[in-house]
């Protein structure tokens, strides 16, 4: 039987020291924009392990019920959604597909991807500059017969699977991550979209309207796009098992209350109300 060492704190302390020192050289040495996305990419080549997680989903003739059943690697996995104040216990966050890198970056004129900061590293920052999230590339299978519908994901390209479409560049190969926004665009400090913290969200805006407010970033930028939703959409599906999304999520729903003005006024821009 092999023995089992257990570092004692000092020693651990010391690996975390040194683990710090050389990511902090790492980024000094990878401070410019190709070499980060450089680091990005390797980060999402390194996680990958060639699981299958999968989905199935009954026949309408069978059952109405949105839940389905976890296959494959997914068997046994738990999913539960957190809340501001509860980390709840999501087993597909240990893998990259699911869970990747938050970074600031940009979209360059060729269409690329660029990671400008690493959450955490000095310099980033989510209220001043682009946030998104980066997932790395997943492969999508979906097998569809009499008894229902089976969709199937991994980080690895098997027979039968297609790459997620946000990961196809323009001259057909794949980059290792796809870049999706982390916040609703917001009217940034430059009157340009942009995807921070804490900024109210656009309403109300028409496709036409879309096409040229985001375009002012420049004309690599839109506002969605269906691959956008089919990424979103097909993990959700498989890491929680079901096709209910507010059975696992939802913010409000129904609001009808009407607020009584208390006094009345004229020439000016204000509303009293009782408190």
């Amino acid at each position: 039987m092999s023995k089992i060492y257990i570092a004692d704190k000092s020693t651990l302390d010391k690996v975390r020291d040194n683990t710090d020192f050389i990511i902090a050289n790492m980024m000094t040495m990878n401070n410019n924009a190709t070499l980060k996305t450089q680091v990005a990419a390797n980060y999402f080549n390194t996680k990958k392990n060639g699981k299958v997680f999968s989905v199935f989903f009954n026949a309408w003739g069978s059952s109405q019920f949105p839940t389905g059943i976890r296959r494959n690697d997914a068997v046994g996995m738990i999913a539960r959604a957190s809340t501001d104040s509860v980390a709840a216990r999501n087993d597909f966050d240990d893998y990259a597909i699911f869970n990747g890198l938050t970074v600031n970056g940009h979209v360059d004129s060729d269409g690329e991807f660029v990671v400008d900061y690493f959450e955490g590293e000095d310099g980033f920052d989510k209220f001043t500059q682009d946030v998104y999230v980066l997932f790395g590339t997943s492969y999508v299978k979906i097998d569809i017969d009499a008894t229902g519908e089976t969709i199937s994901v991994s980080d690895t390209k098997r027979d039968g699977y297609f790459p997620m479409g946000g990961a196809v560049r323009s001259d057909k190969t794949i980059r290792p991550f796809i870049p999706i926004a982390k916040y609703y665009a917001s009217e940034g400090t430059s009157g340009t979209p942009m995807s921070v913290s804490g900024a109210a969200a656009y309403h109300h805006m028409s496709h036409n309207v879309a096409l040229t407010t985001f375009q002012t970033k420049g004309n690599q930028y839109c506002a969605t796009t269906i691959q956008d939703t089919f990424l979103l959409e097909t993990l959700f599906q498989v890491v929680f098992a079901t096709r209910h999304s507010q059975s696992i999520m939802a913010g409000c729903t129904n609001y009808n209350n009407q607020v009584q003005i208390t006094k009345a006024e004229t020439g000016v821009n204000r509303a009293l109300i009782a408190s």
